[in-house]
C-alpha cells in the first residue's frame, strides 16, 4: 500500500547515495516507510531550439553545437492517416521546411498533425462565418457556437506547431540568412597565409 509520495528537489541522504548523475528533481515513492520506486520530475523552462533552427540563425549564442546529435533521413513521405483535405495542405507546408533544410523523416508525424489542425481550423472558421458565432441553443437561448472551441482549439495546436517548426514571424526574423563564400578554397588559404 503506497502511503506518500515525496518530491524532493535537492538530493538528501535518505540511506542510499545518488550518483552524479541522477542529481536532479524526483519523485521518491514511499510505502510504509520504505524506499520503492523512484521517477524523473520533467523540469520547467524553455525547450530546446534545434540544432537545424540554431544553424539557420547563424548561431546567435555562439555556444558549441552536439556533434553526436542524430541526424534522421531527408526523404520526407506524407503518411497514410492524413485526411484528403490536409493531403492537399501538405505541400504549401514541407515544400518551404524541406528547402530550410529543417524537415526530416522524424517531423512527418508532427507535419501531419499540424496538417490536420489546420484543416480542422478551416473547417470550424468556414461554419463560424457561415452560421455565426453565437446560435440559437436547444432551449431557445442564444449560445457561443461549438465551431468556436473548435476553432481556438485547433489555433492554440497550430500555434504550438508552427513555434516547434519554426514558422511564427518572431522566431523567422531571428533566422539570418548566409551568403555561400564565391572564393575558392585556394584563395581562401592564400589569403590566410
Amino acid at each position: 500500500m503506497t502511503v506518500a509520495i515525496r518530491i524532493f528537489l535537492r538530493p538528501r541522504n535518505y540511506g542510499f547515495q545518488l550518483e552524479r548523475a541522477e542529481r536532479e528533481p524526483v519523485a521518491y515513492v514511499v510505502t510504509q516507510g520504505a524506499f520503492v520506486s523512484r521517477s524523473t520530475v520533467k523540469m520547467r523552462g524553455r525547450k530546446p531550439v534545434p540544432t537545424a533552427l540554431k544553424l539557420a540563425r547563424g548561431n546567435p549564442g555562439k555556444r558549441p553545437l552536439p556533434d553526436a546529435e542524430p541526424f534522421p533521413g531527408l526523404e520526407v513521405v506524407i503518411p497514410d492517416w492524413l485526411s484528403p483535405v490536409a493531403r492537399k495542405h501538405w505541400p504549401t507546408i514541407a515544400d518551404p521546411l524541406r528547402a530550410a533544410g529543417l524537415l526530416t523523416a522524424l517531423d512527418t508525424t508532427a507535419l501531419g498533425l499540424y496538417c490536420e489542425a489546420f484543416v480542422r481550423w478551416q473547417y470550424a472558421n468556414e461554419q463560424i462565418v457561415k452560421l455565426g458565432p453565437v446560435v440559437v441553443g436547444a432551449a431557445g437561448y442564444p449560445v457561443k457556437s461549438p465551431f468556436v472551441t473548435v476553432a481556438n482549439t485547433a489555433y492554440e495546436q497550430l500555434s504550438r506547431m508552427l513555434v516547434e517548426f519554426g514558422m511564427t514571424p518572431s522566431s523567422r526574423s531571428r533566422v539570418t540568412a548566409t551568403k555561400p563564400d564565391a572564393t575558392s578554397p585556394y584563395a581562401q588559404f592564400v589569403k590566410k597565409t
